[in-house]
């Protein structure tokens, strides 16, 4: 399996760093899209598997994560989150003209592909969303939200700690130990992504059942 880098220029301004995972002859491509603090090159073995099975990928760094241009873990928002998955896609699409598309996200990635499949109504062929950000098993409390709505108008930069914990990542202990010392994985989250994320997170809850295209959750 070969790969081809590539980059190409956000409706922001920055520059988005992707990769295709090539295929010679795919009978169908996925668009993934990665979880919060990683980058899409940590799924090679995703895109081995696919491709054992005729299947291509395409993955890219979310805007303020792995090898995308800019400070991490800000984004101005979820609507540049979602014009950048829709330019990925017409990349995918371009590389592996007529053949079906389907998207795939993992964690905060699955938040964002429901929002996108819902919000934009792309043509896809179906949707896998493993471990979406939808519910938080501790939920943020109203004062905190309410707070960090202030924050995101007066230095909507500001950032902390994500809060994930690397040790529930995998029961493989390598897997766990490659994560912690992955230079492009990073535990920030600004104020405007986290809040735009709890945001959008809620808006999917009352859209449930109301998928357009087959979807594994």
């Amino acid at each position: 399996m070969s790969i081809k880098e590539f980059s190409w220029e956000n409706p922001a301004g920055r520059s988005i760093y992707g990769v295709h995972w090539l295929h010679p002859a795919p009978k169908a491509a996925i668009l993934l899209v990665h979880g919060l603090g990683e980058h899409c090159c940590r799924y090679e073995h995703v895109a081995q598997f696919f491709h054992e099975r005729a299947v291509a990928l395409t993955g890219f760094d979310l805007p303020g994560f792995g090898q995308t241009a800019g400070r991490r873990g800000y984004a101005q928002g979820l609507d540049e989150m979602l014009d950048t998955i829709a330019q990925a896609q017409e990349r995918l699409e371009a590389q592996y003209p007529g053949i079906p598309v389907f998207l795939y996200g993992h964690s905060m990635g699955g938040n964002l592909v429901l929002n996108y499949l819902l919000r934009r109504q792309p043509e896809l062929m179906g949707l896998i969303a493993s471990g979406p950000w939808i519910r938080l098993p501790k939920p943020p409390p109203g004062w905190l939200l309410a707070v960090a709505g202030l924050i995101k108008r007066v230095f909507p930069y500001f950032d902390q700690d994500n809060g994930l914990q690397a040790a529930y990542l995998s029961r493989d202990e390598a897997v766990v130990t490659a994560y912690q010392r992955d230079p492009l994985v990073h535990r920030r989250i600004s104020a405007q992504l986290a809040l735009e994320m709890v945001e959008a997170a809620a808006w999917l809850d009352r859209f449930a059942g109301e998928m357009p295209v087959p979807t594994l959750l």
